[in-house]
């Protein structure tokens, strides 16, 4: 990530300079030497001061006289300046989107206003944020009365969850260091960083069908496809529900009935049994050379090496697809309290889903066995139901038989605990549950998960595949 680009001043100017801090921690690091250090020159400076006014009590001589008014002065002057240094600060920070994705660039915009007719120059500014690599810190100089400055901090998403960016702390000193003053901006905003999408151009998994595959002769009161007929409007119809032929054709609001959705439910069901994930340690990102052009300095994002962001992020895509295909999505984990989003449609639905998986961590003691145990009764006949796991355990094929055997779509995605440095492969639960002719994908580290996901990795399909509609 690059330091903050500076804009320019109220009058046009350029920024003088401006660099980027490591980390916001870095500040907390060097706070109490700095603190140490000024108090030192502190000391120093008075003890002169009392030195020399004691010199020319005892000689009467000016030169004496001449160095205390000149200690005197110094230790008032640099009061003074770091008193005034933060006189008139105001800090605007805005964040273009309150959410983002991993793998994506999130931009903040800061506004450094001086209301005052002092000018400020050093002011550093150090960043309190909880988003990894996000580099606001930064240090300000020649910002003259009554101006502005302006910069942007882009960062690369590099890890799920929710975050906090800001406070910030304006911290100044006189140029000899005696004294330090600091001004505190509250203002913060709360950011929720999306797992990482696959995009997955193609149908990946076989459709699921009520029984019969007709449509549920059951009224509705959500907007789905399967239009049953029109009745008189209703004061709260909504606008989409109005068929406007009929309605032109009586002169008067008619409003559209629905049926149920004939496809079935979909259920993503995740592991997170913490015995059963297992991570490597994240390497560090090359520095690039010194003769890189920048348009190819951008940083890359690649998926942190632990099998539960691997399960999360093949979630969160296949959540994504089924519903751009509007097909019902629903969620179960136990991570470590139960976890359940009923099956729904549309992007509010997208948005929970989203959210939930943002911030899931792998914490229970609960197999996925145990979890189906508890939660298979909620999933009705018919419907598909997603198995996520790293396990390789057989327990996972014991499940997927129980759901199969209640009439239950079953699909697998195992994530390959043997690319992650653990002993066990999934290997043999694999040809197990493709001898049951379950639908099975295998997600490797460091593959990319669209290729994976699409089957590409797996020997032959055991029977005909065709696509949904």
């Amino acid at each position: 990530m690059r330091s903050p680009s500076p804009g320019e001043t109220s009058g046009g100017r350029p920024e003088a300079s401006g660099f980027a801090m490591r980390e916001s921690g870095f500040s907390s690091d060097l706070d109490r030497p700095r603190a140490r250090r000024a108090a030192l020159r502190r000391r120093v400076v008075i003890l002169l001061f009392f030195v020399s006014l004691l010199g020319g009590i005892q000689t009467a001589s000016p030169v004496f006289y001449g160095l205390a008014y000149l200690w005197a002065a110094l230790l008032a002057a640099s009061w003074a300046w770091a008193r005034l240094g933060l006189v008139g600060l105001e800090l605007q920070r805005v964040l273009r989107s309150p959410h983002s994705q991993a793998g994506a660039i999130i931009e903040e915009r800061f506004v450094l206003r001086n209301r005052s007719r002092v000018p400020h120059f050093w002011v550093e500014l150090w960043d309190e944020s909880t988003l990894p690599d996000h580099q606001a810190s930064t240090v300000l100089t020649g910002l003259g009365p009554h101006a502005n400055r302006h910069w942007v901090v882009r960062t690369l998403c590099t890890e799920r969850g929710r975050f906090q960016l800001g406070p910030l702390t304006a911290r100044v000193a006189d140029p000899f260091g005696l004294f330090r003053s600091e001004k505190r901006f509250p203002q913060t905003a709360d950011l929720v960083v999306h797992p990482y999408t696959a995009p997955l151009p193609a149908v990946i998994l076989a459709p699921s069908r009520l029984p019969g595959g007709t449509a549920v002769q059951r009224k509705t009161a959500a907007v789905t496809p399967s239009a049953a007929g029109v009745r008189e409007y209703a004061p709260g119809d909504s606008l989409t529900r109005i068929h406007w032929p009929s309605t032109a054709r009586r002169d008067r609001l008619i409003s559209k009935e629905f049926e149920l959705d004939p496809k079935a439910d979909v259920w993503l069901v995740l592991d997170s049994q913490r015995t059963v994930h297992c991570r490597l340690a994240q390497p560090a990102a090359p520095e690039p050379a010194k003769d890189t052009p920048f348009w190819a300095r951008r940083p890359q994002f690649h998926l942190p090496p632990a099998t539960e962001e691997y399960c999360v992020a093949a979630a969160a895509s296949l959540a994504d697809y089924f519903l751009h295909h509007d097909r019902s999505v629903g969620l179960a984990a136990y991570a470590p309290q139960r976890e359940v989003i009923q099956p729904d449609r549309g992007e509010r639905q997208r948005e929970r889903l989203m959210e939930r998986l943002a911030t899931l961590r792998a914490e229970s003691d609960l197999s996925l066995a145990e979890a189906l145990r508890l939660e298979g009764a909620s999933f009705p006949r018919g419907s598909t139901v997603v198995l996520i796991s790293p396990s390789a355990e057989l327990g996972v094929v014991v499940a997927a038989q129980h759901l199969r055997s209640r009439g239950i779509d079953v699909a697998v995605v195992l994530i390959e605990r043997g690319s992650f440095g653990a002993e066990q492969s999934v290997a043999e639960v694999a040809l197990r549950l493709r001898g049951m002719r379950v639908d099975v994908r295998l997600v490797r580290r460091d593959e990319d998960l669209s290729t994976a996901l699409m089957g590409q990795s797996l020997a032959p399909r055991l029977t005909p595949w065709r696509p949904a509609v």
